[in-house]
């Protein structure tokens, strides 16, 4: 279940990422004629929105050195139905349903994707292409390009103006804006639930069409005012029409932006308050701390403390097993009492001690001394049962994660004769 916890914080880091790479291009760079620059800043945005919160760097840190002891209320094991704890099952599991409601939207989202795939490559496929990569289709379907294919609608072919279109179109192609567009279409798909990914996705077209703009006028002689009412008119005759990318997108921003000036050089400086972003991003982000007592080998034997280190009795944040103590009750209930030690009658109390790292992972299971007098094959089901636990949530005292020894009683106990 910690996995499962772990991909939604991952998710939700994500998510935050990518807006704040969003906010960081509508705040700084969008009204920036830079535009190859923005693109690269985009795209930048999008892979480590996607990377960072799904790697761990590990530095040395200062982990709190104290270590929070807790011991957990016992735990009865009859040697049939635990109806202590088992009556706690019904209790309802929020992760679960969050993974249910996350995978069903991501499961809608790229069936829709793979949905327009096969429509495109569908029409596609029933296309004549010439040499140039270039077909002509009719109808509702607009002029526009994917991949290394251009589409130019036939009412196209009658406008004096088809090189300044085609010359758009080519740039597109060019520049390969189509992958840019599957990839976000992915991560819109993945972050379904994020509304920045959306707008995302807009600023990242928009952006192409900039581009693609600033190259046709490059290479055709025409001027930006006449450019500006070839876009105007193509707008008019797109509204009944929204398929692809288009010629005739982002209309009133692209009219507006050709006819920008060109940003000055100092304006270059806003890229470098990246820096400082990034740089703060990554540790918050990626980075955990280093090795911690928990989770170094000593010989054979794995230790709690360091040196000189005092466990504290008042944590700001106790460790939680996923889905709360409810949740654990149910899982300790299953432990399966020994039928060896059923047929010999062996019955006793076994304390389990082990520990949460920093991490939340289970480390360093072991009986307690003043339980060691009971029978091994109780102590050996037990032991098991608490390493195979997935992760906590580790305990937080000052805001920081510390290392938590936990202690659960087990108590092993027969039904007698004549007991219902």
């Amino acid at each position: 279940m910690k996995s499962d916890i772990t991909l939604l914080i991952n998710l939700l880091e994500s998510a935050a990422l990518l807006s704040i790479f969003l906010g960081f291009y509508y705040f700084f760079l969008r009204k920036l004629t830079s535009f190859t620059a923005n693109r690269i800043i985009l795209l930048s945005g999008i892979i480590l929105s996607c990377s960072l919160p799904f790697f761990n760097f590990t530095v040395s840190g200062d982990q709190s050195t104290e270590i929070i002891t807790y011991t957990l209320p016992a735990v009865l094991i009859d040697g049939e139905t635990n109806s202590e704890v088992t009556s706690t099952a019904q209790s309802f599991d929020w992760l679960q349903m969050a993974l249910y409601i996350y995978f069903l939207g991501l499961a809608f989202c790229l069936g829709r994707s793979a949905r327009r795939a096969f429509k495109l490559n569908k029409l596609l496929s029933k296309l004549d292409f010439d040499e140039h990569g270039i077909a002509i289709v009719n109808g509702p379907v607009p002029t526009f390009s994917f991949l290394n294919k251009i589409l130019i609608n036939e009412k196209d072919l009658k406008n004096n103006e088809l090189d300044a279109i085609l010359a758009h179109e080519r740039a597109h192609v060019e520049q390969r804006h189509s992958f840019d567009l599957i990839l976000i279409d992915l991560v819109k798909c993945f972050q379904w639930f994020n509304p920045a990914a959306w707008h995302y996705s807009k600023a990242l077209q928009e952006t192409h069409e900039y581009l693609a703009d600033r190259s046709s006028l490059e290479k055709i002689e025409q001027s930006r005012s006449e450019y500006g009412a070839l876009l105007a008119r193509q707008g008019i005759a797109q509204l009944q029409y929204a398929y692809g990318h288009a010629f005739a997108e982002q209309i009133k921003n692209r009219i507006t932006m050709i006819n920008q000036k060109k940003s000055s050089k100092w304006s270059g400086f806003r890229y470098a308050f990246l820096i400082p972003l990034i740089a703060f991003l990554i540790p918050v982000i990626a980075c955990s701390e280093g090795e911690s007592p928990l989770a170094a080998n000593n010989d054979d034997e794995q230790k709690y403390f360091h040196e000189g280190a005092e466990p504290i009795k008042d944590p700001d944040v106790l460790p939680e097993f996923p889905g709360g103590m409810d949740s654990l009750m149910v899982y300790l209930g299953r432990v399966e009492y020994p039928e060896a030690a059923k047929l010999a009658g062996n019955e006793g109390k076994v304390m389990v001690e082990f520990g949460v790292e920093y991490d939340g992972t289970v480390q360093s299971a072991e009986v307690l001394p003043a339980s060691l007098d009971a029978p091994q094959s109780l102590q050996d089901v037990a032991v098991a049962h608490v390493l195979a636990m997935p992760d906590w949530a580790p305990g937080e005292k000052d805001g920081k994660p510390v290392l938590t020894k936990m202690v659960i009683p087990f108590n092993f106990v027969l039904p007698k004769e004549g007991d219902n």
